[in-house]
């Protein structure tokens, strides 16, 4: 991030799993070590709730791993009305 005056990125995270039974983000190293992960949506054909666990040491925002499952199940909803 250039206004925290990153210039390299040291700690990476990667995403497993699907939208649709949960993602992992983790570290590509290790993979038994996640930074977060998402749950299952509440409901079998609502995706309008689902729970989003960020531990401390994520190297990105909390808010990533809820805006990345918002934006797929806002794109999957676009996709059932056409």
């Amino acid at each position: 991030c250039s206004s925290a005056l990153e210039t390299e990125f040291s700690v990476q995270a990667y995403v497993s799993g699907s939208v649709d039974d949960g993602l992992q983000f983790i570290e590509k190293e290790k993979s038994d070590v996640y930074y977060a992960f998402t749950t299952k949506p509440s409901g079998f054909l609502s995706h309008k709730s689902r729970d989003v666990y960020v531990t401390e040491d994520a190297p990105f925002p909390p808010i990533i791993p809820a805006l990345y499952s918002l934006y797929h199940d806002f794109v999957k909803d676009l996709k059932k009305a056409t």
